[in-house]
């Protein structure tokens, strides 16, 4: 991304904020593999943030998603003076991770994050990275998955659902796969001591017990999230152009000052007030407060869009039912 596609992303955000009263936004530098920007670019944007939004009072939370495998002192330094926040991509074992994340030579990569959460704690004064991303893998035991996030040392992860939707995956089998793993996964995290917290299970417990905001996947209410691709274009979801390209778009771009508009249409709507963008399957749900009809990625389908239920709603039916059973009985 050039100096002026960041300067007029970060003067939208600004006339946004102004428009609608928002006190602080969240930034995150997301990929691809963020840490293949240069540092000199690095110390350039954060120099940006600070003249566009933190001169006219809009904090700007600011974190990295990265695979930690490309971690030069220069970069590492520059944005950690800056106090931004590290998120590592990993997987539920080594096995797993190294038969998926690959280098150009077709090796694993394993190894070479370990070294690189080393290099986040050194350069940082040990302090840990802020969270852990674990893309679901089945094949790896429930009680192993939680032994491995327990062995990276991350106070606070997410395990994320592989990104299929009604083109790529059949409902039934999903259930079968991902039901029980995901029920295994939660029992044993509510009964076994740990040091990390799992982001998908607190904010489950936090709706069930009657909070209102959830997230991209969960509850009825979410903050919004804009993605801005690297030559300014604005798209609604990383994840949803695993579905579709096109339902993707906002067919806006960086520095039109459109962010207002944006809020508007109907596919960031679908993410943000949930109720009004909801398949009639999930309407008499029980556990729509907690699912809100699921990830808008893994609602979309050729023939009708958005406008399915999740593809991994009977995956996820007997985990939310176990959820609200806890918390009737406040165990």
């Amino acid at each position: 991304m050039s100096v002026e596609t960041a300067r007029a992303v970060l003067q939208d955000i600004a006339q946004y904020a102004d428009e609608v009263g928002l006190g602080s936004v969240s930034i995150v530098f997301h990929g691809g593999e963020p840490m293949l920007f240069p540092a000199s670019a690095y110390r350039e944007l954060l120099k940006l943030i600070d003249s566009e939004l933190t001169s006219v009072g809009v904090t700007a939370n600011l974190s990295i998603q990265t695979n930690a495998t490309i971690l030069r002192k220069e970069t590492l330094s520059a944005l950690l003076d800056a106090q931004v926040g590290f998120g590592v991509s990993a997987d539920l074992s080594d096995a797993s991770h190294d038969s998926h994340r690959v280098d150009k030579m077709g090796r694993g990569s394993m190894a070479r994050v370990r070294l690189g959460i080393s290099a986040i704690r050194d350069a940082s004064a040990n302090s840990e990275p802020q969270g852990g991303l674990f893309v679901i893998d089945p094949s790896v035991e429930p009680k192993a998955a939680l032994e491995r996030i327990e062995s990276l040392g991350f106070p606070f992860v997410d395990v994320l659902l592989p990104d299929e939707n009604w083109d790529s995956a059949d409902e039934a089998e999903l259930a079968a796969t991902y039901g029980p793993w995901l029920l295994e996964l939660f029992d044993l995290y509510v009964s076994t001591p740990r040091t990390f917290q799992i982001r998908w299970f607190q904010t489950v417990f936090k709706l069930a017990l009657g909070g209102v905001w959830g997230s991209d996947s969960l509850g009825l209410r979410s903050a919004g999230t804009l993605i801005v691709e690297t030559d300014g274009r604005y798209v609604l979801h990383d994840v949803l152009r695993t579905a579709s390209y096109e339902v993707n778009s906002t067919n806006r771009v960086a520095g039109q000052r459109e962010i207002s508009e944006i809020a508007e249409l109907p596919g960031m709507r679908a993410m943000m007030d949930k109720g009004s963008f909801l398949h009639s399957r999930c309407a008499g749900c029980d556990n729509l407060s907690l699912c809100g009809g699921g990830h808008i990625a893994h609602r979309y389908s050729t023939d009708h869009g958005l406008d399915n239920p999740s593809v991994y709603c009977s995956a996820l039916m007997p985990l939310y039912e176990r959820v609200r059973d806890l918390t009737r009985t406040g165990a």
